[in-house]
C-alpha cells in the first residue's frame, strides 16, 4: 500500500511532466537535473522541438555547434527523413 501511495502522489506526477516536450526540454536546461541529459541542451532542443521551432531558430542551435559535429549531419539527415515520411502521409 505505501508502494501505491508513493507512485501515485510522487513518481507518476513527476514522469506526467516530462511527456510535454517544453517541460521535458526545461527539465533538461535545468542545472538542477544533469542526470536525464543525454546530450547537451542544444541536441536536445533540436530534437524535442524539431516539429516547433521555426526554421530560423534551428538553423541559430545548429550554427552554436562545433563546426564537424556528427550530431548537426544525423540531425539533417533525420529531419529529411521526417519530411519525407510527412509528405507519404
Amino acid at each position: 500500500m505505501i508502494l501505491a501511495e508513493v507512485l501515485t502522489t510522487e513518481a507518476v506526477p513527476k514522469l506526467q511532466r516530462l511527456l510535454d516536450r517544453e517541460k521535458l526540454l526545461m527539465a533538461i536546461k535545468s542545472s538542477e537535473r544533469p542526470s536525464i541529459r543525454r546530450w547537451g541542451a542544444v541536441q536536445s532542443e533540436l530534437v524535442l522541438m524539431a516539429d516547433v521551432n521555426p526554421r530560423e531558430r534551428v538553423e541559430q542551435l545548429l550554427s552554436s555547434l562545433d563546426r564537424g559535429d556528427a550530431f548537426a549531419e544525423n540531425f539533417d539527415r533525420w529531419i529529411a527523413l521526417r519530411r519525407e515520411h510527412a509528405a507519404q502521409a
